[in-house]
């Protein structure tokens, strides 16, 4: 894996956790909405605007990321794989 395709795998899992904890905030707002707490509401939705504009800035790193793998692929197509070291990396220190 070269350090191109592990930003993109990396932004993917990062796009994916934070999708999910949108979803998580979502859920909490509606049972504050249910629960009557309205300040408690504003505040929730507050911070979910701020979880979405990450989520945006998130997918245009990674598809940035992607196009460089991309390029990385149309310059070296013959290029012999020498990835072992970072795989070896990945293997080894896991996060």
């Amino acid at each position: 894996m070269t350090p191109a395709e592990h930003t993109v795998a990396l932004g993917e899992r990062h796009v994916a956790e934070q999708n999910a904890r949108i979803e998580r905030q979502l859920r909490l707002i509606a049972e504050l909405r249910a629960d009557g707490h309205t300040d408690a509401v504003a505040d929730a939705q507050a911070h979910l605007g701020e979880m979405r504009a990450l989520a945006a800035q998130a997918a245009t790193d990674l598809a940035a990321a992607k196009e460089r793998v991309r390029m990385e692929q149309q310059h070296a197509p013959d290029a012999p794989d020498d990835d072992d070291k970072m795989d070896a990396v990945m293997r080894d220190c896991p996060m």
